[in-house]
């Protein structure tokens, strides 16, 4: 999957698919719909069970920590509930996934690194 991103122009919030059956990109179907993310790049994203996560990025003028969850078998993106303390805006972090949880590291934030 892949999601958003800048032209070099243009903000985005478009979501594709890569079909490796196939080896072509495609919009996915229903992808505007819910709470859909603002326009990004940047961002962290992963697929745990049928559900694309995105968090983060930049969006020309913020350094985003706000994280967003599409569910595949729906095709409808909605606010992903987080509690603690939940990580500083950033752009480019690393982020992982293990045993039902996603570590994130590190980013850029407007001054640090």
């Amino acid at each position: 999957y892949l999601f958003g991103g800048y032209s070099g122009f243009t903000w985005l919030n478009d979501f594709h698919a890569f079909n490796f059956d196939t080896n072509t990109w495609a919009p996915v179907p229903n992808s505007h719909t819910g709470a859909v993310p603002s326009t990004r790049f940047g961002y962290v994203s992963a697929v745990h069970e049928n559900f694309f996560f995105v968090f983060g990025g930049y969006d020309g003028s913020t350094w985003l920590n706000d994280m967003f969850e599409f569910d595949i078998d729906r095709g409808m993106w909605s606010n992903t509930p987080a509690q603690g303390i939940i990580p500083s805006g950033r752009s480019c972090p690393s982020w992982a996934t293990h045993s039902g949880s996603i570590f994130l590291f590190g980013g850029y934030d407007g001054v640090h690194r």
